[in-house]
């Protein structure tokens, strides 16, 4: 009779053959599925591949069936889950608050866009003869009023999603109560820019946001994108862009709203390659700003929004668009100096003090101001990239962040707090600040 050591050796012994059998077939699958895809799969779509992670509208066994059930590529094997129409269609997990995970789909047909064209760069160079306002601005321009006379523009924006505990602490009393009495030139309060993913976000939030005056924007359904390295992803991508919107307005019944939504920010800053431009330019966004300037570390100055309709002549992003897009608008994630010297194009990732975790008031004050006053130099926009849990891990950063608001609205009497639409709609029509005190009211 074996031992009671020697049983449990047996067992160990066998669930390493087992483990073993198991990464043989794992790899098995990997192979034979392009690491971990599923192939040939019937999906509501038809056949198709599956990249590993993804879940698709499945077949159905008749008619009605069709998009009632998903399929999820999990390591190369297909598997089928039961999928909820609760918002609407649409192949992507979505959470929402106070309800379990769940999979929607969208049918295949009834899509708001027109797929176009792409259309290739021209060879020559972008310049003031045949690059004009209010369609056409060169990467790397400046606008041609005089830096003394030129309003300067702080951009503040926020990534993901919108629920009762930031809109209560964070965004409401700055954006619809203006309880810190933070104030434009033209007496109007400051606004923001929200880019949207529909996990655990509440629309009614997101309405009353918009309700106050701040822009809504894209930024997928559940924060997530494809690749977009094939052109099949182009649907999906479509898919993710577009589905936001719809379950926005499934949920809040507000269609001017979510025909407000004309700006994008991938998740991540993760571009889905041409694919995402491409399903931007036929859902009828105007710009998108996913894409990283450095030039701030190089040159010493940030970079103006710029026309996609020519070739950009530095691109400091992982993937930069290779076809052009007449018109639709690149407002460029310049990145932010941190306290060690580095460089980050979101200010959240920066080392802030000695430590952003024991950072103070002070020092939090300082990286803002000093960063600031590099874009003050120029008169270029500073655009705040961030997520309002950053100041719930460095609690710190709230006050600071207040401090530095309130400083810049009483000392500075030329810069504007407004939103990326607002920044666009100069963009296109340049104004002093002179004018923009007797034009801009809002």
């Amino acid at each position: 009779m074996k031992s009671r050591g020697c049983m449990k050796l047996d067992v160990l012994r066998s669930n390493i053959k087992l483990s073993l059998l198991l990464l043989l077939l794992n790899v098995s699958s990997l192979t034979a599925a392009n690491y971990g895809d599923c192939l040939n799969v019937q999906s509501y779509r038809g056949v198709r591949k599956i990249r590993n992670g993804h879940k698709v509208c499945a077949k159905g066994d008749k008619y009605d069936d069709d998009g009632r059930k998903c399929t999820l590529c999990f390591n190369g094997h297909a598997l089928n889950r039961v999928c909820y129409q609760e918002h609407g269609w649409i192949d992507r997990v979505v959470n929402k608050p106070g309800k379990s995970k769940h999979t929607i789909c969208y049918p295949e047909d009834g899509y708001p866009y027109h797929k176009g064209e792409s259309q290739e760069c021209p060879e020559e160079t972008c310049t003031a003869e045949n690059c004009q306002l209010p369609d056409c601005f060169c990467h790397g321009d400046s606008p041609h009023i005089d830096q003394s006379e030129r309003p300067m523009f702080v951009v503040i924006t926020y990534d993901d999603g919108v629920y009762e505990v930031n809109f209560d602490t964070q965004l409401r009393p700055f954006y619809v109560d203006n309880e810190y009495e933070i104030y434009n030139p033209n007496g109007c309060g400051i606004k923001t820019t929200l880019f949207v993913s529909m996990d655990y976000t509440q629309s009614d939030k997101v309405k009353a946001m918009y309700d106050a005056g701040n822009e809504i924007a894209g930024h997928t359904a559940d924060h997530g994108l494809p690749s977009g390295e094939d052109e099949e992803d182009y649907k999906d991508t479509i898919d993710a862009i577009d589905g936001m919107k719809r379950i926005l307005l499934e949920e809040t019944g507000d269609s001017r709203l979510v025909n407000s939504i004309l700006g994008f920010r991938a998740p991540y800053l993760r571009v889905a390659h041409e694919q995402q431009f491409k399903a931007l330019r036929d859902l009828g966004f105007v710009y998108e700003t996913s894409l990283i300037s450095r030039r701030l570390a190089r040159e010493g100055r940030p970079l103006w929004p710029y026309t996609l309709d020519y070739k950009a002549n530095k691109c400091d992003s992982a993937y930069c668009n290779h076809y052009c897009y007449k018109g639709f608008w690149e407002i460029p994630l310049n990145v932010w100096k941190c306290s060690n010297g580095y460089y980050s194009a979101m200010l959240d990732y920066c080392c802030v003090g000695q430590n952003s975790s024991t950072a103070t008031v002070d020092d939090w004050f300082d990286y803002f101001l000093h960063n600031f006053e590099l874009s003050y130099d120029s008169k270029t926009p500073l655009s705040f990239y961030t997520h309002t849990h950053v100041f719930d891990f460095y609690p710190n950063a709230f006050p600071a962040f207040i401090r530095w608001l309130q400083h810049i609205s009483r000392s500075y009497k030329d810069v504007w707090f407004v939103t990326m639409q607002q920044l666009l709609r100069w963009m296109k029509d340049p104004l002093t600040h002179k004018q923009m005190l007797k034009k801009w009211q809002w």
